[in-house]
């Protein structure tokens, strides 16, 4: 019997899969310095700050990311998924899920998706005004900028 292979299993070839993971790195790696120049700017922080809170959250999400991947115990999906910084929350939310695990019966499936769909959409201005390259810049709404 011929053994089949589900296209998400599937190992693609060196071409496609060098394309995937190069752009994997890069939508990662403007996430991961995303927080830490929000926050640097927020806070007036000299380049030099700014500079070590990236290189701080880059080492974290490449720590998250390695505990994710290998898994230590019961953490971890073993999977090579990217992490961001989120150590602390990590264990704020271990220590909490017992509690809201009793709390999920209050909260039907119907509840949640709303709640989800509505912060989604209460978003979306925020998404526009950064892809628009922020509101008041010369370039504001020009597509060539």
């Amino acid at each position: 019997m011929a053994r089949t292979v589900h296209p998400v299993d599937e190992v693609l070839p060196a071409g496609p899969m060098l394309a995937v993971g190069i752009q994997h790195v890069l939508v990662i790696y403007a996430g991961a310095i995303a927080v830490p120049l929000i926050i640097g700017a927020a806070l007036k922080l000299p380049k030099e700050q700014v500079a070590f809170l990236i290189s701080s959250d880059l080492f974290a999400c490449g720590l998250v990311t390695l505990i994710q991947y290998i898994g230590i115990w019961k953490f971890g999906i073993r999977l090579p998924v990217i992490m961001g910084a989120t150590i602390a929350a990590g264990v704020f939310g271990v220590l909490i899920a017992p509690f809201f695990g009793r709390l999920m019966r209050f909260f039907p499936l119907i509840v949640t998706s709303t709640i989800i769909l509505t912060i989604g959409m209460t978003l979306f201005p925020v998404a526009i005004n950064w892809a628009g390259s922020g509101r008041g810049s010369p370039g504001f709404g020009d597509p060539k900028t």
